[in-house]
């Protein structure tokens, strides 16, 4: 069975995009879970220029996680197609 490559990818970028943005959020309101603390958000900066525990970091993680989502979705959509 193929996979449907665009709807994957979409699915794949609204996922991380929302992601990133609660996990922004919710670090800058002060909620400090086991995965998701101060820590995670600051390693993730590093990755994501721009992207922070405030209100504007998280705009910046929105826009990031759909497109890097989105990629990564497309890629797996497509490698799996090909392999299968």
């Amino acid at each position: 069975m193929r996979l449907k490559v665009r709807p994957l990818a979409y699915s794949f970028a609204i996922m991380y995009g929302v992601y990133l943005f609660a996990a922004a959020l919710l670090t800058w309101s002060g909620v400090s879970l086991p995965f998701l603390n101060r820590a995670t958000i600051d390693t993730m900066s590093g990755v994501f220029d721009g992207y922070g525990a405030t209100p504007g970091g998280a705009l910046v993680g929105l826009v990031y996680g759909l497109v890097w989502g989105g990629l990564w979705g497309w890629l797996i959509g497509w490698l799996y197609n090909k392999l299968i």
